[in-house]
C-alpha cells in the first residue's frame, strides 16, 4: 500500500504547481512584446516610405544636378527669346543636344543623395530631443514633421528631417552618438525616376522646333495652313514655358536628403514584487487545489471506466491473495506432515523384557 501513498503524494505535488506565470514574468513578457512591436512598426514604415519614393511622379524638385548641368540650364534659359538657328544649324545641333542630355542623366545618377532612417534607444528622452534641436541649428537641417508617442513601456518621437547631401554623413554620425543602442539603421540612395527627360535637351529641341515653325509660317501663303502653324507654335510655346518653369525650379530647389529619426526611452513601470515563500506557497497551493478539483470534474467522463478497472483490479488482487493463501496452507500442511514423519522415525525402540521363572 505504500506505493499508493507515494503515487497520491506525487500527484498532489504536481497538481499544486502554479498554472500561470508569475506577475514579474508577465511584466517582462509584455515589455519585450512592446519593444518588438515598436521595432516592427518602424521597419514597416521605412519600407513603405522607400516604396512610395520609388512610385512618386517626377517633379522638378526631385532632380539632382551637378554644377555643370546648372550652368547649362542657365545658358539654356538665357538663350530663350534670342534668335534661333537656321535649318542647317538645327541639323548640326541635334548631336550636341543628345550629348547634353546624356551628360545631365549621368550627373543625375552620380549625384544621387542618400536617404536614411535610424531607430535609437536613448537614456533620456528630453535630453535627446534638446540635442537634436541643437544639431538642427548647427548643421542647418529642417525638421519638417515630428510625432511624439507615449506607450506603457516607452516614450518616443519620430522626426522627418531634410538635410543637405554634403552634411548627411556628418549628421548620421552625430545621431549615432545620441544612442545607447541603435535598434535599426538603414541608408539608401534615391532611385532614378522613370521617364526622365533632361530639361536642357527639352528647351533646346523646343526652341529648334519653334524656329522651324516660324520659318514655315513665313513661307506659307495659304490661310488654313497658317492657322494650323499658329496652333502648333502656341503649343510649342506652352511646352517651352513649362520647361523653363522646371529649369527655374531646379535652380531654386537644391537637392536634399531625407532622414527619418526615431528615438525612444524605456519607461520603468512599477514592477510587481517577488512573492515571499509563504505567500507563494499559499498562492500555489490554492491554485493547485483549484486545478486538482477541476481535474476531478474533467475526469468525470472517464470515471465509469476507472471504476470498472478498479473492480477488475480488485478481483485480480483477491484471486492472487486467495491463491497465495491456499499455497501457504498447502505448504504448512506439507511441512506439518514431514515433521510428524520425522518424529515417528526418530522414536527409540523399547527393549523386550523376559520374565525368569
Amino acid at each position: 500500500m505504500r506505493y499508493w501513498y507515494l503515487l497520491t503524494v506525487s500527484f498532489l505535488l504536481v497538481a499544486c504547481q502554479p498554472s500561470q506565470p508569475s506577475k514579474i514574468e508577465q511584466y517582462n513578457k509584455a515589455k519585450t512584446k512592446a519593444n518588438q512591436h515598436l521595432e516592427l512598426e518602424f521597419k514597416h514604415s521605412i519600407e513603405a516610405q522607400i516604396t512610395n519614393e520609388s512610385k512618386q511622379v517626377i517633379d522638378a524638385s526631385d532632380f539632382v544636378v551637378s554644377k555643370k548641368v546648372v550652368q547649362e540650364l542657365e545658358n539654356a534659359l538665357a538663350s530663350v527669346g534670342q534668335s534661333v538657328e537656321t535649318a542647317e544649324e538645327h541639323k548640326n545641333t541635334i548631336p550636341t543636344i543628345d550629348s547634353i542630355g546624356r551628360t545631365a542623366t549621368t550627373s543625375f545618377i552620380e549625384k544621387k543623395p542618400n536617404n536614411g532612417a535610424m531607430l535609437l534607444n536613448v537614456r533620456n528622452y528630453q535630453d535627446t530631443y534638446n540635442n537634436v534641436q541643437k544639431l538642427s541649428k548647427k548643421y542647418a537641417f529642417n525638421i519638417v514633421n515630428e510625432l511624439e508617442q507615449t506607450g506603457d513601456f516607452y516614450k518616443g518621437n519620430t522626426m522627418e528631417i531634410y538635410i543637405t547631401p554634403e552634411n548627411f554623413e556628418t549628421v548620421l554620425s552625430e545621431f549615432r552618438d545620441l544612442a545607447v543602442v541603435i535598434r535599426q539603421k538603414q541608408v539608401w540612395q534615391q532611385k532614378e525616376k522613370k521617364d526622365y527627360l533632361p530639361i536642357i535637351s527639352q528647351i533646346k529641341t523646343t526652341q529648334a522646333h519653334l524656329a522651324s515653325l516660324d520659318r514655315q509660317l513665313e513661307k506659307s501663303t495659304v490661310l488654313e495652313d497658317q492657322l494650323k502653324l499658329k496652333d502648333k507654335i502656341s503649343a510649342a510655346l506652352q511646352e517651352l514655358n513649362l520647361a523653363k518653369l522646371n529649369a527655374a525650379s531646379i535652380l531654386s530647389n537644391p537637392a536634399y536628403s531625407t532622414f527619418t529619426l526615431a528615438f525612444y526611452q524605456n519607461l520603468e513601470m512599477a514592477k510587481p514584487k517577488a512573492a515571499t515563500f509563504s505567500a507563494g506557497f499559499s498562492s500555489n497551493l490554492v491554485i493547485g487545489w483549484a486545478g486538482f478539483k477541476q481535474f476531478i470534474l474533467d475526469a468525470a467522463l472517464v470515471w465509469p471506466y476507472i471504476i470498472i478497472g478498479l473492480l477488475f483490479l480488485g478481483i485480480v488482487l483477491l484471486a492472487v491473495g486467495n491463491s497465495r493463501k491456499k499455497s501457504r496452507q498447502f505448504k504448512l500442511q506439507m511441512l506439518h506432515g514431514q515433521t510428524l514423519q520425522q518424529q515417528k522415525m526418530v522414536q527409540p525402540i523399547r527393549p523386550i523384557t523376559t520374565s525368569k521363572n
